[in-house]
């Protein structure tokens, strides 16, 4: 897949290496799938377009269907998001979980590596103010099967622009560099 990268503000720049991918794999005990693993290789995160996704959210209180992708985390932005120095009891973010981006609305995307869905990409319907399983923080959503059908959903939908960040990206001389993505 191709996507157009657009720069935001978490996006370090900087490429990644195989010993930093490493790093990450070790605090999380666990290993990425390979799709993945090629993102950040790659890409280190950041900005893509197309960006919509639809999903709908149930039990929490979001009335769209259509969701936007604002960017997905690069490899230090994970460790701080997926609170992986912080005592297991305190995080907030779903056990098993690595916090993989965000949208619009402020849905966390996240990396499910446990036993019971490893790869699959989901939404969660941060609560920042309770552990996991406490209050409003108690939902989250399947949404692909790994993180290449997540990307395979992006779509440009008309209903997820927001003009003054979206709609005209690319056409006013802002340079635009292609991605091939696994």
């Amino acid at each position: 897949m191709e996507f157009d990268h657009a720069c935001c503000p978490f996006q370090s720049g900087q490429s990644i290496t195989i010993a930093d991918l490493d790093e990450l794999e070790q605090a999380t005990n666990t290993v990425f799938p390979p799709d993945y693993k090629a993102f950040l290789l790659k890409a280190n995160g950041g900005s893509l377009r197309p960006f919509a996704f639809e999903l709908e959210v149930p039990g929490a209180d979001f009335k769209e269907k259509v969701h936007s992708l604002e960017y997905l985390y690069e490899i230090k932005e994970i460790h701080r998001r997926s609170q992986l120095k912080m005592e297991p009891a305190l995080r907030n973010i779903p056990p098993g979980r690595l916090a993989i981006g965000s949208t619009v609305s402020e849905l966390t995307i996240t990396l499910n590596l446990g036993p019971s869905g490893q790869g699959q990409v989901e939404v969660w319907v941060r609560d920042t103010f309770n552990v996991w399983g406490e209050g409003a923080n108690r939902i989250i959503v399947p949404v692909a099967a790994s993180f290449a059908d997540f990307l395979g959903l992006l779509r440009d939908l008309p209903e997820a622009y927001d003009v003054w960040r979206w709609a005209e990206y690319g056409k006013n001389g802002n340079s635009v560099t292609r991605l091939t993505c696994p």
